[in-house]
């Protein structure tokens, strides 16, 4: 959840040509609105792999501490 919105998350690891290193991108993305979408969140973490598990620990927390406030027309 990104601020008590349902989202997906979805994390896809691949080699970098360019840095040379294996990465990880995880990211969430959850929609706001009632009928059509009026704004979407997105949260995201690019890493090296090496580094992923210390950044996921990092990128949960900021995920938990994400808040909404309420939206007049959404």
């Amino acid at each position: 959840t990104i601020g008590g919105l349902k989202g997906k998350r979805v994390a896809v690891r691949y080699y970098d040509k360019e840095s040379k290193r294996v990465m990880v991108e995880d990211f969430v993305e959850a929609l706001r609105g009632r009928r059509e979408v009026d704004v979407e969140y997105s949260v995201y973490l690019r890493t090296p792999l090496e580094a992923y598990e210390r950044d996921k620990t990092i990128f949960d927390r900021v995920l938990r501490s994400f808040a909404l406030r309420e939206c007049d027309n959404c």
